[in-house]
């Protein structure tokens, strides 16, 4: 199942999602939202006002939202 990160560089939220998917031995593709204006036009028009945005399969999930994140991975 594929699992992006959608955020920037500066981002403690984000920093703290990456942190989190790599110490479970989660592979993901980090995408910054600062030097992709596709990416930030596309979590933008699906309603997104704050990062980070973790897309799981085709499922989205705004914010530091670890219980959802957890429960999507079934850990």
């Amino acid at each position: 199942m594929p699992i992006k990160v959608y955020g920037t560089k500066l981002c403690g939220a984000c920093k703290n999602m990456k942190s989190f998917l790599t110490s479970i031995g989660i592979a993901f593709l980090e995408i910054d939202i600062t030097e992709n204006q596709d990416a930030r036009d596309e979590i933008v028009n699906r309603g997104f006002r704050q990062i980070p945005v973790v897309k799981i399969g085709e499922e989205l999930i705004g914010g530091y939202d670890l219980d959802k994140i957890k429960k999507l991975l079934k850990i």
